[in-house]
This record gives C-alpha cells, structure tokens and sequence, in this order.
C-alpha cells in the first residue's frame, strides 16, 4: 500500500543532498543564464541544500532561498558557511511565497517549483514576487527526455497521488508558456552531465539509498516488488549510458530553460489564499 507523506516528510528521507550534487552544474547554469548579478535581489524557490542559491550569492546577488525541507536548508546552510557566503534561508511554499508584490530583481528555481501540485498557483507567485521588468528562470525536466522516462518506471511501481498534470509537464515549451501567462517567455532544450564514473548498478544503488522519491517507494514495496524495481533501474541507467566500450560511462540529462520576462510596469498580484500544499 502507497503511504501518503507530506512534501516536508518526503524530502527528509534518503540524503538528497547527494543526488543534487551529481547535477550542480545545472544550478550555475541556471545562474548564469538569469545573469544574476552584484547587488541584485535574488530568490531561489525550491531551492533544496542550494545548487542554484549558492553559486547565485557567489556572484554578489543578495540571495533567499527557500524550500518545504528544513533539513535540505541546514545543509545548505553549512554548504554555505563551508564556501564563506551570505544568504538568507526560509522555509516556504512556493504556492504561497511570503514575500511581497514585486520583491525580487530575479526569481530562479532549478527543478523545484514543478513539483508543486498547484502549478498554476506556483507560476503565479513566481511572476508576482518579482519586480516589474524583472525576470522568472527556472530549469525543469522534460516529459520525452531521460527523466521522464525515469519517472514513468516510478510511477508504475509508486503511483502518485493527486489530479492534474505531472511536474514534468512543466518541461513542455507550450504547457511552461501557458503557465506564465502575462510573461514573455522563451524556452530552450539543454542538458546537464551528471557527475559519476561508476557503473550503472553503482548508480542505481546511489539513487535507491539518496534519492527521496526511491526511498519512499521501495519503502513501500514487498521484496519482490522491490527487486523488479531494482532491476528496471539498472536497465533505466544502462541505457543511459552513452560512454564507449568498455568504459567510463557517460550520463546526461535533458532539461528545459524556462526564461520569462515580467512587463515592465506591470506586477502580478497575490492569488487567492490557499491552504498548504500536502506534497512538493
């Protein structure tokens, strides 16, 4: 049987940390093309131990990060005190930012916000937090890319609860476009290298020890169940693999760079109270 778990008990297991690590040039990518900058007003949502947040408050930026994991954010933190940086840290929703209209120079989330369920309310407060002439960056995973396949094998042995598109919709040009109504959108396909010179099993096994979402499913799985995901997890990874004969493999991801542009007298104003969210 499936267990129900809030966005903050989910995002506590495993040691996501160590996942995101595997991609952190997706963050200073992501930095890069919103052309954070010195003094600039920077907030990152969904911002986990801080992948984007950190190399954001490298450049200057003043720089919040917020997320529904606590536990993410203290490892951020330390991340933070390890490389000499400021930033501020708060947990938050991103379907209800406290934040005011207006607030922040540039709003960055990589691989964050698309996991709200209401997407149409995190598209929303992402444009209403930032300034007029401001912009919105986000990096999201793409439905017919690597990870969406990935997602797929998931979700047939952890079937997700909710209605509504799935956050890898927001990977989709016209679906990211529609969401961010009233912004000038523009989309271009990329891809991140993941950091990792083992063999597929040794990467299925980092994955199935670190990775939340795996945690929970196999914690939710009988041993045979969780033996063929196991097994369909090697297979996923394999065929990942690009690298030549005989080794070192060689892995990537593909994702979508969401850039919107705010209008540059008009603010998006707060959506209507929600309450909480019960899943990232």
């Amino acid at each position: 049987m499936t267990t129900t778990r809030t966005a903050q008990e989910l995002w506590a297991l495993g040691d996501y940390d160590r996942v995101a690590a595997l991609i952190a040039d997706q963050g200073r990518a992501l930095v890069a093309a919103a052309q954070v900058g010195p003094g600039m007003r920077v907030l990152d949502v969904g911002a986990g131990s801080g992948y984007a947040a950190l190399p954001a408050a490298a450049t200057g930026a003043e720089v919040v990060a917020t997320d529904v994991a606590p536990e993410l954010m203290e490892i951020g933190k330390q991340h933070a005190r390890d490389r000499g940086l400021t930033l501020r840290w708060q947990v938050a929703d991103a379907e209800k930012l406290p934040f005011a209209d207006g607030e922040f120079d540039a709003v960055l989330s990589c691989i964050g916000a698309m996991f709200a369920p209401d997407q149409s309310a995190a598209a929303r407060e992402l444009l209403r937090v930032c300034r007029p002439g401001g912009t919105v960056t986000m990096a999201n995973w793409m439905p017919d890319g690597a990870v969406g396949r990935f997602f797929r094998l998931v979700s047939r042995y952890h079937p997700a609860s909710g209605d509504g598109p799935p956050p890898i919709a927001w990977g989709d040009p016209e679906h990211a476009t529609a969401l961010l109504h009233g912004a000038e959108v523009r989309t271009e396909p990329r891809r991140v290298q993941i950091d990792f010179s083992g063999p597929p099993d040794a990467l299925a096994a980092h994955y199935l020890r670190y990775f939340p979402p795996l945690v929970a499913t196999v914690a939710d799985l009988d041993s045979t169940r969780a033996a063929e995901f196991e097994r369909e997890l090697v297979e996923f990874f394999t065929d990942l693999d690009t690298g030549p004969v005989g080794g070192p493999p060689s892995y990537a991801y593909e994702y979508l760079l969401v850039s919107a542009r705010l209008p540059a007298r008009t603010a998006v104003r707060r959506a209507p109270a929600r309450p909480p969210a019960a899943a990232r």
